[in-house]
């Protein structure tokens, strides 16, 4: 019986335990294609990442709840942001939105999207697929570098995990405390 009680604390503790959203800092290339993107892994509000050289297009993938959405960028170049579905049909592009920052806002259904940033002109007319022969990135103002930030209004792959895992947890404490009840 203890044990079953402890399970059943347990449970409860991950059922009120919120996922908390951190930055996501790009780890490597995060490639350029929907089969190289950087999957993000965990609840975020942020990406940090840098272009350089020939790593001129950052590409992530990333679940969205559904909803509002904005993405805007802070960096020391101009950067030119990018919103695909999972499939890669581009859904918004912008680039100098404040000053020479891009900035996209949009509803958006629940699933799976791509985001991609890469530096002032080569937007490709859109396509993912153009991002493959995209020039090395360089330095055009002489005093910025390749360093980003995407901010995001509301957590990306926000998915409430641990609140399904206190829920699978309270239907075994059940499920064990009827087989005990059947066997006592």
């Amino acid at each position: 019986m203890k044990k079953i009680i402890a399970a059943g604390v347990a449970s409860l503790a991950l059922i009120s335990t919120a996922a908390v959203a951190g930055p996501y800092t790009e780890t490597g290339d995060a490639g350029q294609s929907i089969r190289t993107a950087q999957t993000i892994t965990h609840a975020t509000t942020t990406i940090r990442g840098s272009l350089g050289g020939a790593d001129s297009v950052d590409m992530f993938a990333f679940n969205w709840k559904g909803g509002a959405f904005t993405a805007n960028t802070s960096s020391a170049f101009d950067p030119m942001l990018f919103l695909f579905t999972g499939t890669g049909t581009k859904l918004a592009f912008n680039d100098d939105y404040a000053g020479l920052q891009s900035y996209i806002g949009m509803n958006l259904a629940s699933g799976k999207y791509l985001m991609a940033i890469n530096q002032f002109s080569h937007n490709y007319n859109g396509q993912v697929s153009g991002f493959a022969n995209a020039p090395a990135f360089r330095n055009s103002n002489g005093n910025g570098n390749g360093n980003y930030t995407i901010n995001f209004n509301s957590a990306i792959n926000a998915v409430p995990e641990p609140a399904s895992l206190g829920l699978l947890g309270v239907a075994m404490l059940g499920l064990a405390m009827v087989r005990r009840r059947k066997n006592g």
